[in-house]
């Protein structure tokens, strides 16, 4: 991200892996990225001086530059391109912005810390991880109204929703799992155990292709038909091999 003077955001060309551009940008530590769905903007949360550079992409400039809560850590851009939300992790708020004109509209209190965040791809609701409060906020989009707290396992430090919109997947840093919630009633229905002290940043969900085509593993009892088939062919055939060779 660059040096603690002045943090930089790079830009490189997905088709030839080539550094385009390098833009400077107000804060010493930049750590979320999030993008508008038209390509047009980019918002970058400055966490060494609680602010959000808005930079236009067709010439990488910095147009904007925007007071966030302390430490800005993730931010999204709804799924219409209208609203930008922040979660602030020192002082567990949510910031919203509407895009049109960078103006700030809401302040959503979600706990003492606001780690990270993720919306809903149907654009209705936003799931915020609060990490010191071990929960996981839920957040209704058309009033900015917290209609649900969903507490989890210890230190909730990432949070991405299923491209079908049925799932989130929390991870757990501290208790090194990943729960996993279902989104028509936030019920947790598993947690999964995964490697030593997880965290992501954004969405860690893929859209692939189709899926490859597995044959089924026989089950023991299948083995065991297979293997009692082996042995009674390998009896007859010695029995036939016996007959053949057998005096008249």
């Amino acid at each position: 991200m660059g040096s603690q003077e002045e943090a930089e955001l790079t830009v490189i060309n997905t088709a030839t892996g080539q550094v385009v551009d390098v833009i400077p940008l107000s804060s010493s530590n930049t750590q979320g990225v999030a993008v508008s769905p038209d390509g047009s903007r980019v918002y970058a949360a400055n966490i060494g001086d609680d602010t959000i550079s808005v930079i236009r992409t067709s010439d990488n400039t910095v147009v904007d530059t925007v007071t966030a809560g302390l430490n800005p850590q993730s931010l999204l851009v709804t799924p219409d391109g209208q609203f930008l939300y922040v979660a602030n992790a020192a002082d567990g708020t949510v910031y919203v912005y509407r895009t049109s004109d960078n103006a700030l509209l809401d302040i959503i209190n979600v706990g003492i810390v606001a780690s990270a965040l993720a919306i809903t791809p149907d654009g209705s609701l936003v799931y915020v991880a609060s990490g010191f409060d071990d929960i996981v906020s839920v957040i209704r989009i058309s009033d900015n109204t917290v209609i649900d707290t969903i507490g989890v396992v210890d230190q909730p430090a990432s949070v991405s929703i299923t491209p079908d919109g049925n799932f989130v997947y929390v991870v757990n840093n501290f208790s090194d799992e990943v729960a996993v919630i279902r989104t028509s009633d936030n019920q947790i229905l598993t947690t999964v155990p995964v490697g030593e002290n997880p965290f992501s940043f954004g969405s860690f969900f893929i859209t692939a292709g189709p899926a490859p085509v597995i044959s089924e593993v026989p089950t023991l009892s299948e083995w065991g038909l297979i293997a009692l088939s082996v042995i009674f062919a390998i009896a007859g055939l010695i029995a036939v091999r016996r007959k053949a060779t057998s005096p008249l």
